[in-house]
């Protein structure tokens, strides 16, 4: 399949959720329990990183990730995803991915384009989020106050504007096994 002027693999018979969130919410823990329950997992985070690292940029991986939407478009990220998947030899088997990660409503639009995929917003008070962020060992884009990442997500990524756009909303606020509760509800 051709989607803008891209080659597109994936078949459409793949099952895609997709995890978005403000910092420290609970995405990557929630998509870590569908990865255990054979879904292929796909942390956009991760991806960005490891991109930054190969960049030898002198900014920090937060404003390098701003700065590189910035030149090289708003999904340039989920596309580097897409072919990251692609490129796996045993394609053709994975039915189920979880992409952890989204940030921004063209990326859903992007995914759904080609493939059915359903958007999970997961939500956690400011104060849980904050004590989880502290108890994070050390991490290179937990430098910023959460009030200032949450500002940036809303302001330039439209982090909020996205989780609008949710078929399934997640409040995490309990216990694990409070969270892992709505995977029933979410699997298929």
């Amino acid at each position: 399949m051709l989607l803008n002027g891209l080659l597109i693999l994936i078949p459409s018979r793949m099952n895609i959720i997709s995890i978005a969130g403000f910092a420290a919410s609970g995405k990557s823990t929630f998509g870590c329990f569908f990865e255990k329950n054979g879904y292929l997992k796909i942390e956009l985070g991760d991806l960005i990183r490891k991109k930054w690292v190969e960049s030898q940029s002198s900014l920090g991986v937060f404003d390098w990730t701003l700065d590189s939407h910035s030149k090289l478009g708003k999904l340039w990220s989920i596309k580097y995803a897409l072919d990251t998947l692609e490129a796996l030899p045993d394609i053709k088997n994975i039915t189920d991915i979880v992409i952890v990660g989204l940030r921004m409503p063209e990326q859903l639009e992007y995914l759904r384009e080609s493939n059915t995929c359903k958007l999970v917003s997961i939500t956690s008070s400011y104060d849980l989020r904050l004590k989880r962020l502290k108890e994070r060992t050390a991490r290179c884009d937990d430098y910023l106050h959460l009030s200032e990442r949450d500002e940036i997500d809303v302001k330039h990524w439209q982090l909020d504007n996205l989780m609008e756009l949710a078929d399934f909303k997640v409040i995490n606020d309990g216990t694990l096994d409070n969270l892992y509760g709505y995977f029933p509800h979410l699997n298929r």
